[in-house]
C-alpha cells in the first residue's frame, strides 16, 4: 500500500506510462483510490486535526485554496472517494466499491 498526494503525477500520462511496466515487473498490482473533499471539510479537517505543519494554511486559507486544483484528477482508471462530511455515500459503502473494483480487476 501506498499513500502520497501525487498531485504531479497523477496527471501525467508519461508517468504513469513508466510506472505501469514497473509493477508488473515487480508483480505489484495498481488500484488508483482519488481521494476528493469539498473545502469546507478540508477545513474542518485541518482545525480538527491541529498539526503545525498546518498553520499556515489555516491562517492563510484563501492562499492555500488557491493553490488547490479541486478539478484535478488521475489520467487513468480510479475510483474517486469523497471524504467530505456531507458526502451522499457513506465511506463504508465506498471502501466496498474499492473491494469490488481490487477483485474485478485481479
Amino acid at each position: 500500500m501506498l499513500s502520497a498526494p501525487f498531485l504531479q503525477e497523477m496527471p501525467d500520462l508519461a508517468w504513469l506510462r513508466r510506472i505501469a511496466p514497473r509493477c508488473t515487473a515487480e508483480a505489484v498490482d495498481v488500484a488508483v483510490v482519488w481521494v476528493t473533499c469539498d473545502i469546507d471539510s478540508m477545513y474542518a479537517y485541518l482545525q480538527g486535526r491541529a498539526a503545525a505543519r498546518d498553520g499556515w494554511k489555516l491562517t492563510h486559507w484563501d492562499d492555500c485554496l488557491r493553490s488547490i486544483d479541486l478539478t484535478l484528477r488521475p489520467r487513468c482508471s480510479h475510483l474517486e472517494v469523497d471524504n467530505g462530511e456531507n458526502a451522499t455515500v457513506t465511506l463504508a459503502a465506498q471502501a466496498q466499491q474499492f473491494v469490488s473494483m481490487v477483485r474485478h480487476e485481479a
